[in-house]
């Protein structure tokens, strides 16, 4: 169900934005669309991830097209549509009333009939409230000068919040509130798929009751929700943080480093380092250096990686010169 929405919202996107007379017929309902209040919640609610992207958006003027491959992007374009819904759905009726193309006449209308279906409603919603978690981790990855040890932690940080998603609660107030609202804006009522004891092609899992939000709680939220902690657990994995730990030996991090992780990099790194029994020891001794030099120089906490492999001379520094090599070639992997 979302991934089929995605591919809709493409399609819709890219027709809407596709010639210059659908553009204009666009920018004259969206910057009049009212905001409609369920959607951005109560107060106690206004921290929301989802909430602040869809009041953000009703600033808005245009709707931006999907893109495939930046999902960050796909957030603004999904907060855009949810915000201005109704809007949208206008834009369609005009371009279906005033458009002199056959091809687009029946677009427009295989569009409204799409806008105006449970399950798209229900989709878009939920895909939009998961992905605002995620936005955050997708642009700190896309940064040109990203930490990779702060991403790789943000994204354990990222795992445990989509994993507190999972809930009815969540569910009810932040998914099926703002799915209600939508389909009372456009005059639907919210209904679910005919569904039979065995099916093969869609969704149909058994759920404690015969309502039409269980329904989409079991057979939509939940799977989305169990296939992004998947996805972030297959590249993020908790077993790799030692791996990354090597990065809290350069000069911003090294004064904030723990017993915990110095014992874990040595388990880690035993057999790779030059001097390994005197790691500890010398691992004193760079700290010591580190700190000379920031008392000299305030910024040399923000050094290069280039740079820093020039302080750790390899004959003083063996282990943190090897641990340095190490990280520019990680850095020129990523």
């Amino acid at each position: 169900m979302i991934r089929t929405v995605f591919d809709d919202v493409n399609q819709l996107t890219w027709f809407l934005g596709g010639s210059p007379k659908r553009t204009a017929i666009l920018k004259r309902h969206l910057p009049d669309a009212k905001q409609v209040d369920y959607l951005v919640g109560d107060t106690d609610d206004e921290k929301v991830e989802s909430n602040i992207n869809i009041a953000n958006a009703f600033s808005k003027s245009l709707l931006p097209k999907l893109c495939e491959t930046r999902w960050s992007a796909r957030v603004d374009t999904l907060s855009v549509i949810l915000a201005k819904y109704k809007a949208v759905l206008a834009s369609l009726e005009d371009v279906r009333k005033e458009s002199t193309a056959t091809e687009a006449r029946t677009k427009a209308t295989a569009f409204i009939h799409m806008m105006e279906k449970s399950t798209f409603v229900v989709a878009i919603v939920i895909a939009h409230h998961i992905l605002s978690y995620t936005k955050p981790l997708s642009l700190a990855l896309q940064n040109a000068k990203c930490d990779v040890f702060k991403a790789f932690t943000g994204a354990q940080t990222c795992k445990k919040v989509v994993a507190a998603q999972r809930s009815d609660e969540v569910f009810n107030r932040c998914i099926w509130m703002k799915a209600a609202a939508i389909a009372e804006s456009i005059d639907i009522e919210l209904g679910k798929p005919r569904t039979v004891g065995r099916m093969r092609h869609r969704a149909n899992a058994a759920f404690s009751d015969d309502s039409v939000h269980g329904y989409y709680r079991v057979n939509a939220y939940f799977p989305f929700v169990d296939h992004c902690l998947n996805e972030l657990n297959e590249r993020f994995p908790e077993q790799t943080r030692p791996s990354f730990l090597a990065f809290q030996l350069l000069p911003c991090r090294l004064q904030n480093i723990t017993e915990e992780e110095i014992a874990d990099i040595q388990v880690r790194y035993e057999e790779d380092m030059p001097d390994s029994p005197g790691f500890v020891r010398e691992l004193e001794r760079w700290k010591m250096f580190c700190s000379g030099l920031q008392n000299r120089d305030k910024d040399t906490g923000n050094q290069s990686l280039e740079t820093t492999i020039q302080l750790a001379d390899p004959n003083y520094y063996p282990n943190d010169f090897m641990f340095m090599q190490y990280l520019e070639c990680c850095s020129q992997c990523l």
